[in-house]
């Protein structure tokens, strides 16, 4: 259930998302964060949040608080994860 590419439509708080691919990312302080095909994520920011700050805050499922998490851009979340189905 992927979003069309370029899409910026907001996603709804607690939006359950799967990484597409292995990478990783550097968060400013210490090593980089490693994400495996299939780890499962949570977005953590409102969809005004998101709209506003042009940001999609996300965390681990299991991890992580409300408005707290990793910072991607809507473009970023569309090219490494993809929605969960409910």
């Amino acid at each position: 259930m992927d979003l069309p590419p370029g899409t910026t439509t907001p996603l709804r708080q607690g939006t359950r998302l799967v990484a597409k691919t292995d990478f990783r990312f550097g968060t400013g302080k210490g090593r980089a964060v490693m994400v495996r095909t299939g780890q499962k994520f949570w977005v953590t920011n409102s969809q005004v949040d998101q709209a506003a700050q042009k940001l999609v805050l996300i965390d681990r499922a299991g991890k992580g608080s409300i408005s707290n998490g990793y910072a991607f851009s809507p473009a970023m979340v569309d090219a490494y994860f993809h929605v969960e189905a409910r």
